[in-house]
Parts: structure tokens; C-alpha cells; sequence
């Protein structure tokens, strides 16, 4: 019969001394091609700014004649407004955003880049439920550029 031989936990840490090169050499590897993408990937900064909206405070008997509208609704209606072309040609305008582009075909280039930056948080209440009490929804919209002061300059117009 064969007798089993006995490890000892130091023959553990030699074996892993003596193969200590297949670690180091692909965390390494992987610490210069990190740094390498960082240096060369563009820089994109995206500036948000948060829309609050209050739900009515007059009761519903005052309010029969007018169609009232719920929260999503409002959110619609204000998006609406934020990304219409006059407002939109009107921050091109004082922004001075590529004037050597038509306005129209800018402010659709400006319209694509606010709405992918449109977020709307889950809202806060018991339960996941909307809180009725609450009385103010929020929205964030947001703009992305390479430069942080413009994009924060032009959320902050568009808002």
C-alpha cells in the first residue's frame, strides 16, 4: 500500500510562491490596458437638473369645469414645453450652439440629447405605493457634452 503524504499549509504558500508570475503578470496586464482606455475614451459629463411639479391644492368641487390631470400627465405636458422647438431654437439662440447649422436641424440634434437624459424616480411612499400626501412629483433632465461648464450652463438654460 501506498502511504498518503501529509500537506503542511506552508507547502501551500510555496507552491503559490513559486507560481506567483500568473498572477501578477495578468493584473498588471490588466492595470495598463485600464489606464490605457482612460487615457484615449472620450470624456462625456452629463449635468441634471430636477423638474418639480405640485399637484393642485383647490378642491375638486372648484375644479369640475377644468379637466384635471394626474401626475404623469403633468410630467407629459411639462416635457412637452421643455422640448418643443421654441424653446429649444430659443437656448441655441443665446447658447450659440454649431451656428453654422440650420436652427431646426440643431435643435433636433439638442431634443435627441435632452431625452436620453430624461429620468423620472420611482416614487416614494409605503410600499412602493405613491404617496397622495406628497403633493410634488419630480423629473430630472439632463444634458451631455464634453465640456462640464456647457452642459451645465445648457441644462440649467433649458430648465
Amino acid at each position: 500500500m501506498m502511504e498518503q503524504q501529509s500537506f503542511h499549509p506552508l507547502d501551500y504558500l510555496s507552491a503559490a510562491n513559486r507560481r506567483k508570475w500568473w498572477f501578477v503578470i495578468p493584473l498588471l496586464t490588466c492595470i495598463a490596458i485600464g489606464a490605457a482606455v482612460v487615457a484615449v475614451w472620450p470624456k462625456k459629463f452629463v449635468s441634471q437638473a430636477a423638474i418639480g411639479m405640485q399637484s393642485p391644492t383647490l378642491s375638486a368641487d372648484l375644479l369640475r369645469g377644468v379637466s384635471s390631470m394626474d401626475a404623469a400627465e403633468r410630467q407629459r405636458a411639462i416635457q412637452q414645453l421643455l422640448l418643443s422647438p421654441t424653446v429649444l431654437e430659443r437656448v441655441i439662440r443665446e447658447e450659440q450652439i454649431n451656428p453654422a447649422k440650420p436652427a431646426a436641424e440643431v435643435a433636433l440634434w439638442l431634443r435627441d440629447n435632452l431625452a436620453k437624459n430624461i429620468e423620472v424616480p420611482a416614487p416614494i411612499g409605503l410600499n412602493g405605493r405613491p404617496d397622495p400626501t406628497r403633493g410634488i412629483d419630480l423629473f430630472y433632465i439632463g444634458y451631455t457634452d464634453t465640456d462640464p461648464v456647457r452642459a451645465q450652463r445648457i441644462t440649467n438654460r433649458v430648465a
